[in-house]
Parts: structure tokens; C-alpha cells; sequence
């Protein structure tokens, strides 16, 4: 449902309009196509048996369904709490049923009356352990709020206790953990070896999108470390593992905390000794992919995981699968697979036609025209920008070298990225007509709002979905130099986090070389250690320096050479 509110510009206006303020009987009436799908007369939706996702309920709550979720054992005949229509709080089991009392001791939740089971049928030994002075015990922890609404947080019997004597709840740690970085789908936190480990599956999307190659650091650098200053000293992750399937769960989506040590113990070296299929159609695969990375592919490969390929990359693969098999995939549905191995599978069971001298190359797609309409200029842009240099020469020693490297005409420019603010940096000292002439990209998603989509349509800023629609963005980026204008594009894709220089995608290096446009590249000094994002506040007399290198021309350049020798000469003039 949330899949097909979010294919409308309209849609996705009014759902988050209904999210922020909660208001169930505007979500209602803007959203009765949902209701009128379930009948049209669905009240109540019950759910039970395992918790329900927050959001989830969110959702439905706010579109105007009663989400009521309870809580009980076949030992409570079943229910202990259950909410009262009008009285609802997503997250809760809601309030303890008529005749039934409900308590919390030490941290577990029991409760008492005539619903409750005399015990087990010949059984007394469990009963005594379950019953005690007529109180149930249920095994679940939780907490009761000033209301009386129950909260459940995890089972009794997967309290972690440490060396040390401590209690942890793997499940409190877990779901922080979870909503602490956009890089983790799912986390499981379980006792290995007398410390805390978390067993993680990371969004691989999210992190290609970042352009992040090495995971491991990414995560002990900028997931776990600040998540564990957070965290009371016991309850800090100290070691980590990074898996590239679903952790294991029950049919009721429960985690199977114990097989999570079987993932952490699993050796690498059983990737290299999976048996390569003889099919034509992995073969094909897995030598394209060779073509793309430096590396020799192995079946249980993951593309991301464990090859890194980059966008352009996957969108590469994605060209060749399409034109070699006749089969349409997109970047996300290519990530589901876990392995080269099972794409293979995937094609040999699925595809239209084999061509086996099919090659892949930007120039054709490069051709294809596609209709850009640019930004308007705004009068606005010129003193805009002239303040913003004047703002920097308040605050900071800068210094713009190089404008006469400039070249006429079409061309790239390609800077390394330190700061927010790197665009104004490098645009700043551009004269009035060449700042007219030039384009910047941003992602849709850092456009999310009517008044950052409403300047960016007059600061010739262009608005691109590079994570869903990759090869029509390149196509619009090519059209955009074919009629003459010059573009700001930062290879690195992200800021540095850091203060190294990152990988640089070669987006622009294709472009470049298929349609022989010059590259500029601009190298920037001083201004992460001036204003990065790990500063709260910006260093005043800080020496910035944005230098514009002489241009590049692609003649006889591969792709990789041009992005190799675009980065070289930054580094070099960073460095220097």
C-alpha cells in the first residue's frame, strides 16, 4: 500500500502531511481508496503473536484503522492486556483485561486472575515454576506506563548476564542499534566469547549509494564507536560481524539468537571452495563482472559485499543482462541476490535469448536523447553567491587560484569534497557568465522539501534520482554539456567523513570520454579541517584554498585513466 502511495509526488505529499500531524480523520478521508480496498467498512485490524512493527502500525493508525495489538500465553486463556478501541498507543500491548491484575517484578511481567491456569496437567515441577502464590509468570519483560499500558522489551530467558554480573537485554541494544544508522537493517546482539558482538546485516544499497568500499570501517568508525558513546560502559558492542544474508528468524519473525554464533564462526575460506557452476550463463557473468573490478569473482560472491562494484558498475552489469539475456533488472532488485552463483541461476531460468559477442557501451545509450529542462536563472544567483564570498572572506583566509585553466565552452568540473558548503566555495570567484553557464547536481533526496525544490529551480540546481533511475540521469547530465553548459559534479559522491580523500566514481569520466568534453580538476584544501561536519563549529581564520587545475582532455583516455588522473592530480595539489 505504502509502495503504491509512494509512486505519486502527490501522494507522498499528503502521507507524510498526515504522518507529521497525526491526524487520523484527515488520513481517513485523503486515504479512503486504502480503506475502500479492505471493503470499505474495516474498523479494527488485530494483531498478535509476534510484535508489530512500529511503523507499520504507525501507518495504519494515522490512515485511520484502530491498530490493536495485544499480549497473552495459552496460560492467561490467552490474553493478559489488550488496548480498548479509543484507546490506543502504538508500541503498547495496551491495558491488563477486566478481572486480571498485572505487575512488573524484576523486570518481568506476571499477572493474576480468573483467567489464569491452575497449572499444568500432571505437571508439577513446571507448574511451580511458572506459578507462583497464583501469580503467572510469563518469561517477557517489560514496563507498565502511569497510564497502565504494558510495554513488552524481551524475554527473561535471553537476559545476557556478563562476566562482570551484569543484566543486558539484547533486545533493547538491538533495536537501538537498528535505528541508530541507516546502513543497518537488522542487528542481533549476543554473548561470544565473554563480550557483547553484534551480528549485523547492513543496507548494501545504502551503502553504494555513500560509495563506502570498505565496510568494516564504515561501521567501526562511524556506526559502532559513536553508538557505543552512547551506551552505558556493560552495554557497548565490543566486537562486530558483518553478514550479507537476513539473520536467522522463526516463521513469526523472532531472531534465533542462537544460531548467531554459527554466522560469526562461519570461515571465509568456504567462498573459495564453492564449486563454480559450468553454465554458460555464469561463465558469461562472472567474466563481464571481471572486466568491471580488479579481482577474480567466485560464486558465493556478493556484488556489493564482497566485490564493492559501484553504481556505474551495477549499472553496467545491469546494461549487459539486459542486452545478453533480455532480462530488465533494477539496482535494488540486483542487490537481493546473494551471490553471482544465484543471479546466473536467476538468468538461466529466466531469460529470452542468449548473445554471446553482445558488448556493452555507453555510446549508444549516450545517444539516446532525453528532454532537459534547465533550471531558470534567477538575477538572484549573482549577489547570492557574491555574499557568500564575502561571508568566507569574513571568516576564513581564502584563496582561489587557477580561474584562467577555464576553458570555453562544455566541460566538467570535478573537485574533492571536505564541506557542506564546497559548492559555494568553488563557485564563488566564477564570473558572471560562466557562474550562468554552470549546473550542479543533487540528489532527490537532499531536495525534499517545496522551498529546497523551489531555490534549486533558480540557483541552476538539477534535481536527479541517481539511486532508482541511474542511466536516465546520465543520459540528462549528457545533454545537459551537448548544449553547451558546463557542470559541478563531486566524483566522491559524499563529503569526506574523515578528512581523506575518498574513491572517486567515474560518472563523469564516461561522460567525459564518449562525448570528449575537457575535465577541470579543482582541488580544496583546508576546508574540512574549517568546517567539517565533526566540528560544531566553524575555525575562523582558517586557510581555504580552491584551486582550479589545468583542464584534462580525454583523447585516448579510458574512463578509469581520466578518473585516476583526475584524482592524482587533486591529491597532488592538496598534499603539496
Amino acid at each position: 500500500i505504502k509502495a503504491k502511495i509512494d509512486k505519486s509526488p502527490v501522494g507522498r505529499i499528503l502521507l507524510k502531511l498526515v504522518m507529521k500531524t497525526k491526524n487520523r480523520k484527515l488520513g481517513k478521508m485523503v486515504f479512503g481508496k486504502v480503506h475502500k480496498s479492505f471493503g470499505g467498512h474495516l474498523q479494527f485490524m488485530i494483531a498478535g503473536g509476534a510484535a508489530l512493527n512500529k511503523e507499520v502500525g504507525h501507518f495504519f493508525y494515522n490512515l485511520g484503522f484502530d491498530i490493536l495489538e495485544g499480549f497473552g500465553m495459552t496460560e492467561a486463556a490467552p490474553m493478559i492486556t489488550f488496548p480498548r478501541p479509543g484507546r490506543v498507543k502504538i508500541g503498547s500491548t495496551g491495558e491488563a483485561l477486566p478481572g486480571l491484575k498485572v505487575e512488573i517484578r524484576d523486570g518481568e511481567i506476571v499477572a493474576k486472575g480468573p483467567s489464569i491456569m491452575k497449572g499444568y496437567y500432571n505437571r508439577p515441577e513446571e507448574t511451580a515454576e511458572v506459578i507462583k502464590d497464583g501469580w503467572l509468570h510469563t518469561g517477557d519483560l517489560g514496563h507498565l506506563d502511569k497510564d497502565g499500558f504494558l510495554y513488552i522489551t524481551g524475554r527473561k530467558k535471553e537476559i545476557i548476564i556478563l562476566p562482570n554480573g551484569k543484566n543486558v537485554n539484547p533486545v533493547e541494544i538491538e533495536n537501538k542499534l537498528a535505528g541508530f544508522s541507516p546502513a543497518i537493517k537488522e542487528a542481533g546482539v549476543f554473548l561470544h566469547n565473554e563480550i557483547l558482538h553484534a551480528v549485523i546485516h547492513p543496507d548494501l544499497s545504502f551503502l553504494s549509494e555513500n560509495g563506502v568500499v570498505d565496510f568494516n570501517q564504515y561501521f567501526r568508525d562511524l556506526v559502532i564507536t559513536p553508538f557505543n558513546a552512547e551506551m552505558s560502559s556493560y552495554k557497548r558492542i565490543m566486537q562486530f560481524t558483518l553478514v550479507k544474508s537476513e539473520l536467522p528468524r522463526t516463521r513469526l519473525a523472532k531472531l534465533q539468537r542462537f544460531k548467531l554464533a554459527e554466522l560469526v564462526e562461519q570461515p571465509e575460506s568456504k567462498k573459495s571452495t564453492s564449486e563454480e557452476p559450468e553454465t554458460t550463463e555464469y561463465h558469461a557473468i562472472k567474466s563481464f563482472i571481471e572486466t568491471q573490478v580488479d579481482m577474480d569473482v567466485l560464486p558465493d560472491h556478493h556484488l556489493v559485499f564482497d566485490i564493492s562494484m559501484d553504481s556505474i558498475g551495477k549499472l553496467s552489469l545491469i546494461d549487459y543482462i539486459e542486452k545478453t539475456f533480455g532480462i530488465n533488472f533494477n539496482e535494488e532488485q540486483l542487490l537481493k541476490f546473494p551471490s553471482v552463483k544465484k543471479i546466473a541461476e536467476h538468468i538461466q531460468a529466466n531469460k529470452l535469448f542468449h548473445k554471446t559477442e553482445e558488448k556493452t557501451s555507453w555510446s549508444g545509450d549516450l545517444k539516446e536523447g532525453q528532454e532537459v529542462i534547465l533550471p531558470k536563472t534567477s538575477f538572484l544567483l549573482g549577489p547570492i553567491v557574491k555574499s557568500v564570498r564575502r561571508i568566507f572572506n569574513l571568516f576564513f583566509k581564502y584563496e582561489v587560484k587557477g580561474l584562467e585553466n577555464i576553458p570555453e565552452g562544455p566541460c566538467f568540473f570535478a573537485p574533492n569534497h571536505q564541506s557542506k558548503l564546497d559548492a559555494f566555495l568553488v563557485l564563488s570567484y566564477l564570473d558572471k557568465e560562466v557562474l550562468k553557464e554552470t549546473y550542479s547536481y543533487a540528489k532527490k533526496d537532499h531536495v525534499n522539501g517545496p522551498i529546497r525544490r523551489y531555490l534549486a529551480s533558480r540557483t541552476n540546481i538539477i534535481v536527479m534520482d541517481l539511486t532508482n533511475d541511474l542511466k536516465y540521469s546520465i543520459q540528462k547530465m549528457a545533454e545537459v554539456v551537448k548544449q553547451g553548459k558546463k557542470i559541478l559534479i563531486f566524483p566522491e559522491g559524499t563529503r569526506t567523513k574523515t578528512g581523506e580523500m575518498g574513491d572517486f566514481k567515474k560518472t563523469y569520466a564516461i561522460l567525459s570520454t564518449e562525448l570528449n568534453i575537457p575535465v577541470v580538476p579543482i582541488a580544496i584544501s583546508g576546508a574540512y579541517k574549517a568546517m567539517s561536519s565533526g566540528q560544531k563549529r566553524i575555525k575562523r581564520g582558517e586557510k581555504i584554498t580552491v584551486e582550479f587545475l589545468p583542464a584534462i582532455y580525454p583523447e585516448n583516455l579510458k574512463p578509469e585513466e581520466l578518473n585516476d588522473l583526475v584524482k592524482e592530480r587533486i591529491m597532488k595539489t592538496v598534499v603539496d
